[in-house]
């Protein structure tokens, strides 16, 4: 126990990890969410994180994976969010419902902000909407999403699992412009589908160009 609650690095440790508790049949369902979260996290191309096996939250009710925020250049102030995992439905009287949740420290955010010299602009208008059509291809639906995100497109992902007449029922719900469908024919041919919300009409496009080809859609 004392060697897990030391362990602390990127996803490299995942391995040690597992020789570890290898042995013990009961960890096995615990270190395939862990190996799944950082999977989601590095689909969404997050990889200025850090696992740390030794971190506990201050409150008691946490029954899975807890995570803290932190912004470098602030000192001991530099947690700046943290949660997890816990069931407070049930605690409160309702069903036994497994949630995640977070609380931010605002005056912590307002340092952040003043050490990052000032708020960054952004579009709040959500454009462009991306789903996976199955399962196999969530994770790159998530790294498409985040793709579009870092050019500058405002672009919402599907994290429900939602049916395909339920993906373009919500994509018309929020209004976007341009929704794209990942599918796994699509996806071996090295493609996405992009529908125009307005029109109807939709094309196949190539993952390297997606960007390029929503953006001059848009402008």
């Amino acid at each position: 126990l004392f060697k897990l609650m030391d362990m602390v690095g990127d996803s490299s440790i995942i391995a040690d990890i597992e020789e570890l508790v290898s042995p013990y049949e009961e960890t096995k369902e615990a270190l395939e969410e862990f190996k799944e979260l950082v999977k989601t996290l590095e689909s969404f191309q997050v990889f200025n994180y850090k696992l740390n096996l030794g971190v506990a939250r201050g409150l008691d009710y946490y029954t899975g994976i807890v995570f803290e925020v932190y912004v470098e250049g602030l000192g001991a102030q530099k947690q700046v969010c943290g949660g997890g995992t816990y069931n407070l439905v049930k605690l409160f009287g309702g069903e036994d419902v497994v949630s995640t949740g977070f609380a931010l420290g605002f005056d912590r955010l307002m340092n952040a902000i003043e050490e990052l010299n000032g708020k960054p602009e952004l579009e709040p208008i959500v454009s462009t909407y991306v789903a996976a059509i199955s399962d196999s291809t969530r994770h790159d639906a998530f790294n498409i999403a985040q793709t579009l995100r870092k050019a500058d497109i405002p672009t919402e992902v599907d994290l429900s699992r939602k049916k395909f007449k339920k993906i373009l029922a919500y994509a018309n719900k929020i209004d976007v412009k341009y929704t794209v469908l990942v599918g796994e024919r699509d996806l071996e041919e090295g493609k996405v589908t992009v529908k125009d919300m307005l029109s109807g009409e939709q094309e196949l496009v190539d993952i390297d160009n997606v960007v390029d080809y929503i953006k001059d859609k848009l402008y």
